[in-house]
């Protein structure tokens, strides 16, 4: 079991560059590629035999010698000394050797002390890479990393590539000594470990720099950070310019570490296409996904409800996987003969899961004593589905639906159970709108429904449309704590019911996001508003504050979205924005509502909110300048369209962090969850093969042309986290001039690292490191705190007091009587009074 690791990499610079140079502005194609995962690719021939695998980076070549050695061909052509006869020098010695003056740099590291090594390739990848030689043509695999073996005992070593980093994973097991990691470099012509945790090498070209190491533990599904910085250490030998390894805070050994803010990703996926619409937690922090695919080789379906697919053009599945997201416990499809799609998912209080999608097949599984067991009829019916909660059986399936088109979008359920869910529908026979809030179709193509059913799945108790003479669609849906249904869509209808004493009771133009509150019963529409401006407005994700506030996100191509003065982005940002809004729980009143995006498209899609109030929502972008993802878990853009993830304030005042989620191609966030640590689960697609941070997931590798795929993030957000200081109160001392004391007991920072100490009353005490002296009587106040590094913001300071009191107390002037009294008390107890005066 991997326990510890850590991580560095190297990065080109400038011939020119004399201190660490700031990140460069990439070109945009360059930028997108900075991320890039990079393969090694494997020698068959085509290098010199030394060598086993190459890695091509932004930064240089980089070869993994057959005897784990890793050398850095900085950018640059060489000038050579030495001998010109190319028949006796290798190409790789070539590459070794270069002048202090020249352009190009060769930098070499070794694993110091270590056993024999044996780089192997792990995880193939789909890249195969053709050489025409002089020699003769070669065939060469490619592997997404490397691992070195077993350096010392119980640390293994494994190497990965990026479009501008190249990593080496340091993982120590139970027992193991992380301090035997030492790694010698050759090439340097001077070491030293910014202020900023950062390793900075001096070449003959410049300085280059090692990005500060970064580490954390998972126990009992809570985040445990872990201090990690570089050390310094003596060289081995004189052939050794320097060397360097690391130094760890206080960690629980039993229990494993990992490294970077973004935790665990996973691919979940066949050989065609699948996307992952849904997304929601179990009791025990197992996470539930569900969506479509388009593969009858989806990993993890024997054993499930319906093994196989049902041969149909799509096929709706469902997968449940622990919460690390390492393992794929149970999958299974759901479909008939033709296209079907799960669209929404949420579990029961035993723990079922209850899906609703939209199908095609006049043949669906389960829905043989269904409110409506028999197909509606149209293009599409709606669906919801019961399974037990380990996916093995399929407890009850219905339609929904009338003759013409439908589909079920969004679902929740009733404190007793019951089953309430949304979407749009073509039909003017929809099933059970007799006496709900609007019992007859709007008559446009399209009206929005609400429908309520048994939780069993058998009975519909009532359904009732909802729209106006145009075009209304219902994408989210809640409950109140009354029981009342809150619903989010979006409308071209500029007679939508219900709308009068709204926030917006009129139509903005274009289209219209709108929320609309009816009973629990669905016989009564309580209040309906618009939400929206001029252009094109849409309502995709719903929620409920404490207090009753509705919560709501989706995307705008408004200038004028009501509410967005003195929001955390007043002003549109171009192309599409994401936005977020907040209205009163009885929708009369808009209390805010912010732009959320970039100069070009953006989707908000996903939202929920954190214990503290806080606004979490996810999407995507196409937007290079996404805003507040500095300092994120993934702070570049990396592909065709990424996914995101912000956090907001309560109120929608402040942006307090986003960040991207992506590979070198397009991914989407579609769903997104809370773990009851805070950390942020996300669902959604991609076509990225280099999805970061894959490895030990469930499913490591992209499966086909495009993948569902879910991730774990820290709930902040950041690859810098806050931190804390606990500083205990301290004794009072008896005064002595001069005299030291030591701080007792020491604060601690809750990130393991060191903390400092300063007086805040000079001119009645000193500290130095945590040694207190004493310099006249009074309050000593001393203040701990901790500055941050590359991985921590600064903590708070905490201030403590510390009387020095004098040893001999000043005594006043006492009568006659009074002293012989107390002369008298004295004297009963053996003891001299010495020094009083009348």
């Amino acid at each position: 079991m991997a326990l510890l690791a850590l991580a560095s990499a190297v990065l080109a610079s400038s011939a020119q560059a004399t201190s660490p140079p700031a990140a460069p502005e990439l070109p945009a194609v360059q930028q997108a590629l900075a991320g890039l995962a990079v393969p090694f690719e494997q020698n068959t021939g085509q290098f010199e035999p030394q060598v086993a695998y190459l890695a091509r980076t932004f930064a240089g070549a980089v070869f993994v010698t057959r005897d784990g050695r890793l050398v850095y061909s900085l950018p640059g052509k060489a000038v050579e000394t030495g001998t010109d006869d190319a028949a006796t020098e290798s190409r790789l010695a070539r590459r070794q050797r270069a002048s202090k003056r020249g352009p190009g740099w060769a930098l070499e590291e070794r694993l110091l002390d270590a056993r024999p090594l044996a780089p192997q390739g792990t995880t193939p990848t789909v890249t195969h890479v053709t050489r025409f030689t002089p020699e003769g043509t070669f065939q060469a695999g490619t592997w997404q990393r490397v691992r070195l073996g077993e350096a010392w005992t119980g640390v293994e070593v494994e190497l990965a590539a990026r479009g501008r980093n190249f990593e080496k994973l340091f993982h120590v097991a139970p027992g193991a000594d992380p301090e035997r990691i030492r790694v010698g470099l050759r090439g340097a012509e001077g070491v030293h470990v910014a202020t900023d945790g950062r390793l900075i090498v001096a070449t003959g070209n410049g300085e280059i720099a090692y990005t500060a190491p970064v580490a954390w533990q998972e126990i009992e599904g809570e985040r445990q950070p872990v201090a990690v910085r570089y050390v310094l250490l003596a060289p081995e030998n004189d052939a050794t310019e320097a060397a360097y390894g690391f130094a760890l805070g206080a960690y629980d050994r039993a229990h494993p570490l990992t490294i970077d803010p973004l935790i665990q990703s996973t691919y979940l996926g066949g050989s065609n296409n699948d996307h992952l619409y849904a997304l929601t937690l179990a009791a025990d922090g197992d996470v539930l996904v569900a969506g479509e695919t388009g593969s009858t080789d989806l990993p993890g379906t024997v054993g499930g409800a319906q093994p196989t697919h049902g041969l149909g053009n799509r096929d709706g599945f469902v997968a449940r996987l622990s919460g690390d997201l390492r393992t794929l416990v149970q999958n299974t499809y759901l479909g008939g003969g033709d296209r079907d799609e799960i669209r929404t998912l949420t579990l029961s209080a035993n723990g079922d899961v209850l899906v609703g999608g939209v199908t095609a097949s006049p043949i669906f599984p389960g829905t043989a004593g269904g409110a409506q067991p028999t197909y509606g009829g149209g293009a599409y019916d709606g669906f919801i589905a019961r399974l037990s909660g380990d996916l093995t059986s399929l407890q009850q399936s219905t339609y929904l639906g009338g003759s013409g088109w439908g589909e079920t979008l969004a679902l929740a359920l009733a404190d007793n159970g019951d089953v309430l869910v949304g979407g749009f529908t073509s039909s003017t026979d929809f099933p059970g709108t007799a006496g709900g809030a609007l019992p007859t179709h709007g008559g446009s193509i399209f009206d929005g429904f609400v429908s309520r059913l048994s939780g069993d799945l058998t009975v519909l108790r009532q359904s009732t449309y909802l729209g106006g003479s145009d075009y209304d669609y219902v994408y989210a849906l809640t409950l109140a704590v009354g029981g009342e249904v809150l619903v989010g869509g979006t409308t071209s209808s500029s007679d939508l019911p219900g709308t009068e004493g709204g926030a917006h009771p009129l139509f903005g133009g274009g289209t219209d996001g709108f929320v609309a509150r009816l009973s629990g019963g669905l016989t009564s529409l309580q209040q309906s508003t618009y939400l929206g401006g001029s252009d094109y407005d849409y309502v995709y994700a719903l929620t409920l504050a404490v207090g009753g506030e509705v919560l709501v996100g989706g995307f705008t191509s408004s200038t004028d979205f009501p509410g967005t003065a003195g929001g955390a982005m007043p002003n549109y940002g171009g192309g599409t924005d994401g936005f977020v809004a907040c209205l009163s729980g009885d929708l009369a009143e808009l209390q805010q509502s912010t732009y959320l995006g970039g100069s070009t498209g953006d989707y908000v899609l996903a939202l929920v909110l954190a214990a503290n109030g806080d606004v979490l929502v996810g999407g995507n972008t196409s937007s290079t300048d996404f805003p507040g993802t500095e300092g994120g878990a993934l702070p570049d853009y990396l592909g065709d369209a990424d996914g995101f993830v912000a956090r907001l304030s309560d109120d929608l005042t402040d942006l307090q962090q986003s960040t991207y989620l992506g590979g070198s191609n397009g991914d989407a966030i579609q769903a997104l969850a809370l773990a009851a640590n805070g950390d942020v689960l996300v669902a959604g697609a991609t076509d990225s093969s280099d999805l970061p941070r894959t490895a030990n997931g469930a499913q490591t590798t992209l499966g086909g042309w495009m993948d569902g795929f879910i991730a774990r993030l820290s709930g902040d957000l950041r690859a810098v986290s806050p931190q804390t200081i606990t500083f205990p109160l301290q004794a009072d001392q008896v005064f002595v001039s001069g005299r030291t004391f030591p701080i007792d007991p020491e604060a601690t920072a809750s990130s393991g690292l060191p903390v400092s100490y300063a007086s805040d009353t000079p001119a009645v005490c000193t500290v130095s490191g945590s040694v207190v002296t004493m310099l006249t009587p009074g309050i000593c106040t001393i203040v701990a705190s901790q500055g941050g590094d590359a991985n921590w913001l600064p903590a708070e300071p905490v201030r403590r007091d510390i009387a020095l009191l004098e040893s001999i107390l000043a005594i006043p002037t006492l009568s006659p009587w009074t002293l012989a009294l107390l002369a008298l008390l004295l004297g009963g107890l053996g003891l001299r009074v010495l020094g009083l005066r009348s």
